[in-house]
């Protein structure tokens, strides 16, 4: 027996959200490298004195969201330039 109750007639709505979940399993991926690398590069560009402190905020975020150290598998390069080179090749997998 559930915690949550849900109130006398709500039942059509939980069996539109079921009916909905079940229509969305595998939505198609929506492709986002070319955007993504395009809406960034115009903020880097905006913040011309800034450009490395930018990058190397940008980065924390990204390897922090990936999960790795290394963004572009290349082992001597600054924070700055790994973010850069990993915009310029990141892809949809």
């Amino acid at each position: 027996m559930s915690v949550f109750k849900l109130p006398q007639g709500c039942h059509g709505e939980r069996e539109h959200l079921q009916r909905f979940r079940k229509d969305n399993q595998n939505p198609s991926r929506k492709q986002l490298a070319g955007q993504f690398q395009r809406r960034t590069f115009m903020l880097i560009r905006d913040v011309r004195p800034g450009t490395v402190e930018t990058l190397e905020f940008l980065y924390g975020c990204l390897s922090y969201l990936l999960g790795r150290n290394l963004l572009s598998r290349k082992d001597d390069l600054s924070y700055a330039d790994d973010a850069f080179e990993f915009l310029h090749t990141c892809s949809d997998v």
